[in-house]
């Protein structure tokens, strides 16, 4: 949910507002949308089942998706920015669930609300996610 948030409002300032589908005019927002949460979701099932150590990144990369999408909604001349540059939108997506995860321990140590929230989501996934379990035995 969070991929389809974030796609939908990156592209929500897009040039070209449909886009056909099956025959269908699809705004652009909403196809961005739900390409950006198939592939996340399963792109996230893939590693948390082959990579399990990664599976945090997985999930962190869905929140920096949604953070970066706010802001190009927000700004629609980094939203242009964004869409011509693949290559940036990943690195600041990949880059900002790298820095988030590796803050993470930090926030929750000086007592931030934010991070123990984040951190209690990973730790509850940790305890249902039966390749987790798996990895760990």
């Amino acid at each position: 949910m969070l991929s389809f948030i974030g796609g939908a409002a990156l592209y929500a300032h897009a040039p070209g507002s449909l886009v056909t589908v099956g025959g269908l005019n699809v705004p652009i927002m909403l196809f961005a949308g739900a390409s950006y949460a198939i592939a996340v979701f399963f792109t996230a099932c893939l590693t948390t089942y082959f990579l399990p150590g990664l599976r945090h990144l997985a999930d962190a990369v869905a929140v920096m998706r949604l953070v970066v999408g706010l802001g190009a909604l927000t700004m629609p001349g980094f939203a242009h920015t964004l869409i011509q540059s693949p290559i940036l939108s990943a690195t600041l997506v990949v880059g900002g669930a790298g820095l988030l995860l590796a803050a993470l321990p930090m926030a929750r140590a000086q007592g931030s609300v934010a991070a123990e929230a984040l951190g209690q989501v990973f730790d509850w996934v940790d305890e249902h996610s039966l390749a987790y379990q798996a990895a760990r035995t």
